[in-house]
């Protein structure tokens, strides 16, 4: 570990600033629940902005290796040993947490961006894509198409009457027509 305070330059300021961090917990400069520097401290001490800290920090806490306490601050995570429970690093293989959220944060264009909802088009341009869409289409035309009785929600007009009444004028649902407008 390098014990200066200069980051990688051959990364994002961000994934540095995660670096710098990971390395002093990996050495146990900073221990398993112990507070690590405020964001405007550490800010200082690594001569980057507040706001690329709390990007750094706020991806630990995603991938826990932080725990963040409102108004104390942020606590380092005990790691996991993985030697004493071989269950967790099968669970581990299947998703790396840190990776996706650092590719999730990269300049990749976002139709090849992890996590990024959106799904290749090879996958959704097939038969059996194309034969599931029509199928939940079926399933769902009339709530589609059916717009419900033409003079509005039945429930909401029944309210208005009872308003009505209240206010000395006396009508039915049959009475009253509910619209849509921001006029």
């Amino acid at each position: 570990m390098n014990d200066t305070l200069t980051l990688n330059p051959n990364i994002s300021k961000t994934a540095a600033v995660i670096e710098w961090i990971q390395q002093r917990i990996d050495s146990q400069i900073y221990k398993p629940y112990q507070r690590v520097p405020s964001v405007r401290k550490l800010a200082i001490i690594l001569d980057v902005s507040s706001f690329t800290v709390t990007q750094a920090y706020e991806q630990l806490v995603a991938t826990n290796v932080l725990m963040a306490k409102p108004n104390s601050g942020y606590y380092v995570l005990p790691q996991v040993n993985y030697d004493r429970n071989p269950e967790l690093v099968e669970k581990e293989a299947l998703v790396d947490t840190s990776w996706l959220v650092q590719q999730m944060l990269n300049d990749i264009p976002n139709h090849r961006a992890p996590g990024s909802g959106e799904l290749p088009v090879e996958w959704i341009r097939n038969d059996r894509m194309q034969w599931a869409v029509r199928q939940v289409n079926q399933d769902i035309d009339s709530f589609i198409y059916n717009y419900g009785e033409t003079q509005g929600y039945l429930p909401l007009r029944e309210q208005l009457v009872q308003y009505l009444d209240l206010l000395g004028i006396h009508t039915s649902a049959d009475n009253i027509i509910t619209t849509t407008g921001v006029t």
